[in-house]
């Protein structure tokens, strides 16, 4: 079987990496232009990365060897952190930590941006989908919680406070 790289963003080092796992070959895939990469995801369908920057509070996409890169979101970003990619929906989900805390979503191109969920979070951190159940769920690391709505942020539910299922 033919084991695909894994990427890895490294914040102290200001860079992208990966590992070939039948080789053990490090790559450095972005160095340039990037502060501080923190969340990432890769498009398994077209075989794009996209990352945040919390240095540079934006969202950017880049063809997995990091040629081609286009910032998709750079206005009105405050500390963009988790992000998650729906490719069969077309939609790029994130996390802002910054002064107006909020989860949004755009399309994969960067057009149709909006808010999904904007109140009572506060650290909005971890983000995850739920394809088949097609829900999106994030973890609040200030206030320990954990949350869940729909793709597009109907039916929000606190799934978890503290360490007490809510369910």
């Amino acid at each position: 079987t033919c084991a695909l790289p894994i990427y890895w963003t490294d914040v102290n080092q200001e860079q992208i990496m990966r590992i070939n796992l039948e080789t053990s070959k490090i790559d450095m895939v972005v160095s340039e232009n990037v502060k501080t990469p923190d969340g990432l995801a890769i498009d398994w369908v077209h075989h794009h990365l996209y990352w945040t920057d919390t240095g540079l509070n934006h969202i950017e996409v880049a063809t997995l060897d990091g040629d081609k890169r286009k910032v998709l979101i750079q206005d009105d970003l405050d500390e963009p952190r988790a992000i998650a990619l729906d490719p069969n929906n077309a939609y790029i989900y994130w996390t802002d930590w910054g002064q107006s805390p909020k989860i949004e979503r755009c399309g994969m191109n960067g057009k149709n941006r909006q808010v999904l969920i904007s109140d009572d979070i506060t650290w909005p951190n971890g983000l995850t989908i739920d394809y088949v159940g097609e829900r999106l769920y994030w973890i609040d690391a200030k206030t320990h919680q954990i949350g869940s709505s729909k793709l597009d942020g109907t039916e929000r539910q606190l799934i978890l406070r503290g360490h007490t299922y809510l369910g």
